[in-house]
């Protein structure tokens, strides 16, 4: 009896003991398989975040395959999973990327990542504050020529029968003189005011003689003069003055000269970039209603586009002789330009004849024409030329017969025959792109997951 007592105590320890053992065995099971489980979602978890880095990385290649351009794709497949993209714009140089990567798919998903991005150009920049901007050479206006912002001349601005500046004028230095019958709807300033100027604003100067002033007179002399409201002077003789009449008047200084607002060093700069991207021996013609794609190139002879033909420019132009566009021709920047605006070189003349077209890529583009030539006439221009800048700090320009440009900067300018200069703001802070070897790259302080 006793033994069949300790048969069947043995036995009930053995079942407990065996349920121990299974429910220990279970508990470690589960335990592993949380683990495991754990550790698969942790390895789908990186599988996505790289998936989305891969999406990153293709948006920044195809960017910079494109001209920035590429705006994104979705569902390519790699092989742990697959990824989305978008290329959003925020300017010209500037992208948002949103990369989302999936494992194994996009239906089927253990795992989704998303990393945010924003990817910028190198670029350089230009300022161009004043619709006209010349030097010693001087400005003359012709008869019914118009500017429509500010003007600054190192050297004289002459005018004529309705010649009108809607901004503010300055004639710097010594010798700084505005004259004959121009008028100026803001200020102006110079050392010598004189023969039938209407001013809209202020007038500052050392003399004015037949001078029309809506606002107040600061000068040491003036003479038949008519002012609407106050006057600082010294001496005054034959004067109207609708305000108060102030002296003696203590003198301020002449505006002062004004530097270019491109460096030799940048235009040398441009001049490599084009030459980076290849040389042209010889002339290049593009005629008779033909198409071309060009830039970044040096040509070592001269360019002519003429009669109908389109010029679409992808990169910088560095043309060692002569520039000639004429009769209908359309040069436009490639539209993957976006808003950024693109540079024309000459080491010789530039002309612009017979209804040229100037087409931008984006509201804030612009095509610049740059001639380094010190001739007189090393700039003619003729017959429209919208959303051009001419440039020629070296030489002379000379714009007629009811051409239109955004800005103008000579050592010598002249309008002529109706022509008219129309600035815009976005001309004080051009962007440019770097040349053939910017790039598209990840803007630091910008990842985000």
């Amino acid at each position: 009896m006793k033994q069949k007592n300790q048969t069947g105590q043995a036995l009930i320890i053995s079942v407990l003991f065996l349920v121990v053992v299974l429910v220990l065995v279970s508990s470690l099971l589960d335990f592993v398989g949380l683990n495991v489980r754990g550790t698969r979602g942790a390895v789908a978890r990186e599988q996505a975040l790289q998936l989305a880095e891969a999406g990153i990385d293709k948006a920044v290649w195809q960017l910079n395959q494109t001209a920035g351009s590429y705006i994104g794709e979705t569902g390519t497949a790699l092989s742990t999973g697959v990824f989305d993209v978008n290329v959003a714009t925020i300017s010209a140089v500037l992208r948002e990327i949103t990369a989302t990567g999936y494992v194994p798919d996009k239906i089927n998903t253990i795992a989704t990542k998303q990393i945010k991005v924003r990817a910028t150009i190198e670029t350089t920049g230009a300022s161009f504050f004043y619709g006209i901007q010349v030097g010693e050479g001087g400005l003359v206006m012709g008869n019914n020529t118009f500017v429509d912002g500010n003007v600054y001349s190192n050297g004289i601005i002459d005018g004529d029968s309705g010649a009108i500046i809607t901004g503010d004028a300055f004639s710097a230095g010594p010798l700084g003189r505005i004259f004959d019958r121009l008028q100026v709807s803001g200020h102006a300033h110079a050392n010598r005011i004189d023969t039938n100027v209407t001013i809209g604003g202020n007038a500052y100067g050392q003399t004015m003689n037949q001078v029309t002033v809506a606002g107040n007179v600061y000068t040491n002399s003036m003479s038949n003069c008519s002012v609407d409201g106050d006057a600082f002077y010294t001496t005054r003789v034959s004067c109207t003055v609708g305000g108060t009449s102030n002296t003696p008047y203590l003198g301020a200084a002449d505006p002062p000269m004004e530097t270019m607002p491109l460096s030799d060093e940048q235009i040398a700069e441009w001049k490599s970039q084009a030459e980076a991207g290849g040389t042209i021996i010889g002339d290049l013609n593009v005629l008779n209603g033909s198409q071309q794609n060009l830039g970044p190139k040096k040509i070592t002879g001269n360019m002519l586009v003429d009669n109908n033909a389109r010029l679409t420019i992808t990169g910088k132009i560095w043309v060692q002789g002569n520039i000639i566009f004429s009769n209908n021709a359309i040069i436009e920047l490639h539209p993957s330009y976006g808003d950024l605006s693109e540079a024309i070189i000459a080491d010789g003349l530039a002309d612009v004849v017979n209804n040229v077209v100037f087409q931008r890529a984006g509201p804030a583009s612009y095509i610049l024409m740059v001639t380094t030539s010190a001739d007189l006439n090393a700039f003619d221009i003729n017959n429209n030329a919208d959303t051009l800048i001419a440039y020629a700090a070296n030489g002379g320009i000379n714009i007629a017969n009811n051409a239109n440009l955004r800005e103008v900067t000579g050592w010598r300018v002249n309008l002529a025959n109706n022509a008219s200069i129309t600035y815009e703001t976005g001309l004080a802070s051009l962007l440019f792109s770097s040349g053939p070897g910017a790039s598209w790259t990840i803007l630091r302080g910008t990842w985000r997951e």
